[in-house]
């Protein structure tokens, strides 16, 4: 299974103390709002009018997250990996980010990693978008002249976030994955794509070479911030602390 690893270096004194388990180890307490957005408003919005393109629902399928700790230098043969359940499946085109809760131990980490999901599990709504079965992604939006888009991804290789010095140098509270959909569809030319019927259909049977690039624009499309305001929003004061890459 590709693992995302979605990393952060924990500390009792960035906390201001630790909670303990039950077994008396101390644990620290991470916030991860999941913030979908667009670097380019004239290339591509979400939910608004102005642009080629006009993403409305941003269905993704999370899987597990791969905390990758240790006491030594970052190196992979060193690292220790914590997983903890990602938030599943959700739309990320509302009004407001997603945020789930987690707890880890608290020690000092190297990377984060998290899967994307493609098939369902017990516990999701029953009330899906069929589309969603059997995909990790799923897309709805329209293009400027009115012509309905969908895309479906039916699975997505694991993003790992990685600082460049391999540690992440500060206690981390709050965290924003980010979903940049202006990158995911960088260099995609969404407006030539064939037509189904009344509406642009890229999936594995229809527009297979968009479909290609947009999945290999994924991992880097997504990036991890130090949410410094805590509005659970990527903003001008926030911090970058990695871009996503392919696991």
């Amino acid at each position: 299974m590709n693992k995302l690893l979605v990393a952060a270096l924990l500390s009792c004194v960035a906390y201001g103390g630790c909670t303990g388990t039950e077994t008396g180890n101390p644990v620290a307490e991470l916030q991860i709002a999941y913030d979908a957005r667009s670097s380019n408003a004239d290339a591509i919005r979400i939910r608004d009018d102005g642009a080629p393109l006009r993403l409305d629902d941003i269905w993704l399928r999370l899987g597990e997250f791969s905390f990758g700790s240790t006491e030594a230098e970052c190196s992979d043969d060193d690292l220790r990996a914590v997983m903890r359940p990602g938030i599943g499946v959700g739309n990320h085109g509302g009004d407001e980010p997603l945020v789930q809760d987690l707890s880890v131990p608290s020690d000092s980490y190297c990377e984060v990693l998290f899967d994307y999901a493609s098939q369902p599990n017990p516990d999701e709504p029953a009330d899906l978008p069929d589309e969603l079965n059997g995909s990790a992604v799923f897309l709805t939006g329209e293009l400027r002249d009115g012509t309905p888009v969908r895309l479906l991804l039916p699975s997505a290789s694991g993003v790992r976030f990685a600082p460049s010095d391999r540690r992440f140098a500060d206690g981390l509270q709050t965290l924003i994955i980010a979903f940049d959909v202006a990158a995911w569809f960088d260099g995609i030319d969404i407006e030539s794509a064939s037509r189904e019927g009344n509406e642009v259909l890229i999936s594995e049977r229809s527009n297979p070479a968009l479909l290609q690039a947009f999945q290999a624009n994924l991992a880097r499309g997504t990036e991890l911030y130090r949410d410094e305001d805590a509005n659970n929003r990527v903003s001008g004061g926030d911090t970058r602390i990695a871009v996503g890459s392919t696991r």
